[in-house]
């Protein structure tokens, strides 16, 4: 199924923060995406004109829609089973997004999301993996270096 919807298990993980005076939520659709593998919608809500209310909905400008990464896609990964925002590690203001991928491989992973300064897309992800995290210690980066893995097989 594309987009969110009954089948994607839209909302069965919801996380929220503030950047830069914007309320961001990160919506987990485990059984979303093109292949099933899960997607995170991520919005951001920005108040009225008087500042006491949200907005009724969010417009199409404020919205952007995360799939795994290629090491931990693929039909069953259930990527946005788990959403939580983390500290701001890369110091631009914006917190990091962290989402469950239960699973990915065979044991499941993480994705770590850097996120650019206005919060809404990520500029460089980490895959963590059970299997490097529990085995290895050694962390590298792929060529594009949008990539990073733990432990990944050569």
């Amino acid at each position: 199924m594309v987009g969110p919807g009954l089948e994607s298990f839209f909302g069965a993980a919801v996380a929220a923060t503030l950047v830069g005076g914007t309320t961001h939520l990160a919506v987990g659709a485990p059984a979303g995406g093109d292949d099933g593998s899960g997607q995170v919608i991520l919005i951001a809500l920005a108040r009225a004109a008087g500042g006491r209310r949200m907005q009724a909905a969010p417009s199409a400008s404020t919205f952007r829609t995360l799939r795994p990464p290629a090491g931990l896609a693929g039909a069953g990964a259930q990527y946005g089973t788990a959403v939580a925002f983390a500290a701001d590690y890369d110091g631009n203001g914006a917190p990091e997004l962290v989402v469950g991928v239960p699973g990915a491989s065979t044991k499941g992973g993480v994705a770590l999301h850097y996120m650019d300064s206005g919060g809404l897309r990520p500029y460089r992800t980490v895959e963590i993996t059970a299997e490097g995290a529990l085995g290895a210690s050694a962390l590298r980066s792929d060529p594009s270096g949008l990539v990073d893995e733990i432990g990944r097989a050569s």
